[in-house]
């Protein structure tokens, strides 16, 4: 299900920025199977990189009032929390949002994939994985 972009900047019916195209969905999978829908565009879970990027998946989510994956996980090693799409670890340099309290792999029950969870205003929460969420798929337009 590959999308054909035809010269568009962004396939239709997704979210277009200056640095990329985004596409919340309306349905909800489980954490591993988002990350496969989002293969199946071309794209990946999003990897929000700063407070501009994580203000408009905040907005959209609270206007839609509903929890969304991101593509964090730390399934791999607990505590090592890694963008699925680029496969780059989390570092203290680099931007994060998680709500207060958050990670804390609630009473040990896997808490191993990331949302923006509406309990926590849309900040980021680890969440078990199976739970089905809807999803937010990014594609990075090239720089100009």
């Amino acid at each position: 299900m590959s999308l054909k972009l035809s010269g568009k900047p962004c396939p239709d019916d997704w979210l277009k920025t200056s640095s990329s195209c985004y596409y919340f969905s309306t349905d909800s999978k489980n954490w591993t199977d988002a990350l496969e829908a989002c293969k199946a565009f071309d794209s990946k879970l999003v990897e929000i990189s700063d407070i501009d990027e994580d203000n408009i998946m905040r907005t959209k989510a609270r206007n839609v009032y509903s929890n969304y994956w991101i593509g964090l996980t730390d399934q791999r090693d607990e505590g090592v929390w890694i963008w699925s799409g680029s496969n780059t670890r989390l570092t203290s340099e680099m931007y994060t949002n998680w709500s207060p309290g958050q990670p804390d792999d609630a009473r040990g029950r896997g808490e191993d994939c990331a949302s923006l969870e509406k309990r926590y205003s849309f900040r980021w929460n680890d969440e078990e994985c199976y739970m089905k969420l809807r999803y937010v798929c990014e594609i990075n337009l090239p720089k100009s």
